[in-house]
């Protein structure tokens, strides 16, 4: 959600095998505030070109602030093993999500936080 402009919070809730929400778009030049929990297991999420490395604990809420200066696409995953079904194509593997960095001219009124 937009706190102010240029200012977003995102509550993400990890549990086997998917992101709530998988999928975020914010304009450029965008600072975002992560809060992140886990609903089962531990998990972690690391988002591919930041330094956004965090532990979803449940329980716990771990909170950390990114600002998305390039416009692109960040896919992120889960970086803490929490397991699988034998014989399924589900599983720790498929447990990902994606940034989306919208630029900046015109971006503020389509910015929202798609929870698909």
């Amino acid at each position: 959600r937009e706190l102010a402009p240029g200012k977003y919070e995102v509550y993400m809730v990890a549990q086997t095998w998917n992101f709530l929400p998988d999928k975020l778009e914010v304009p450029a030049g965008s600072e975002v505030t992560f809060h992140v929990t886990a609903r089962d297991v531990i998990h972690g999420i690391k988002i591919a070109g930041t330094n956004v490395n965090m532990m979803a604990l449940p329980g716990q809420v771990s909170t950390l602030k990114a600002t998305f200066d390039k416009p692109g696409t960040y896919n992120y995953i889960c970086h803490e093993y929490c397991g699988y079904v034998a014989g399924a194509p589900i599983g720790h593997h498929t447990m990902y999500g994606q940034i989306t960095v919208l630029p900046a001219d015109g971006a503020a009124e389509t910015a929202q936080a798609i929870t698909e």
